[in-house]
């Protein structure tokens, strides 16, 4: 399976020239080309996720806005249907009341949200968990804890075969993704190829720090991915480099 992470930098009209406006066709062309199996997206206002659904027909999308009426911000995820059957799915605010759409706690900027989704393959019958967020920067609290809570609710789960967690971490390696990877025995899939180029750019095309991932479970091999620094359209897609994993399951 091809899974990708892709912050899409939320429509701002103060990006002028980089507007989503100017970038939907570098964004769709970085879709169509390397076709994600599955897909997390971050910070995607609803009419940016509603062009997602328009170009990805072979796709289903899971996951709500970050508000509290349930607008804003999305982290949705988006997995191709020929690929894989939709098990279960929800969301949670990444604070001490995960059940409040809205909330937040611990000093953030910004209320922060989890998406999640339990699919099957259909190949192989094997059940996957696809986990997709976007933590917060401003507090290094905030992103501990946020680990925390995604990691015991991945916890709950019972007879799942791998898990995917996607997301813009906005963090290095020697910070929250330690939680993951040293303390819980994930897998940095791009750092396993020997990828990990920096990935927020601010439309520059200069990268200049690595804070977007894709974390996998010990069942899941990556076998090749990378950092899509390259204009498409004539265009950066967004502020961020998308970046892709290619996963087989171990015993293959």
């Amino acid at each position: 399976m091809r899974v990708m992470s892709f912050n899409l930098r939320y429509d701002n009209p103060g990006d002028n020239g980089n507007s989503w406006s100017f970038r939907r066709p570098a964004a769709r062309s970085v879709l169509e080309e390397y076709a994600p199996d599955i897909l997390g997206i971050q910070e995607g206002l609803p009419h940016q996720v509603d062009d997602l659904r328009c170009w990805l027909s072979e796709y289903t999308d899971v996951g709500r806005g970050r508000e509290a009426d349930l607008g804003g911000e999305h982290c949705s995820i988006f997995f191709r249907t020929s690929a894989f059957k939709l098990l279960d799915h929800g969301d949670f605010q990444l604070s001490e009341t995960p059940d409040v759409p809205g909330s937040k706690s611990w000093g953030t900027h910004c209320t922060r949200i989890v998406t999640w989704a339990l699919l099957q393959s259909k190949e192989s019958n094997k059940r996957v968990l696809a986990v997709n967020t976007h933590l917060d920067y401003g507090s290094e609290l905030a992103r501990a804890k946020s680990a925390e809570l995604i990691l015991n609710h991945v916890g709950s789960f019972a007879d799942i075969d791998g898990v995917v967690i996607t997301g813009d971490f906005n963090d290095t390696v020697e910070g929250v993704i330690r939680e993951f990877t040293e303390c819980k025995g994930y897998i940095d899939a791009l750092a396993a190829v020997d990828e990990t180029g920096p990935t927020a750019h601010g439309f520059t095309g200069q990268g200049r720090v690595r804070i977007d991932y894709v974390l996998v479970s010990p069942s899941l091999r990556p076998t090749r991915g990378g950092v899509i620094t390259q204009k498409l359209s004539e265009m950066f897609p967004s502020d961020h480099f998308p970046i892709y994993a290619d996963l087989c399951w171990k015993e293959e």
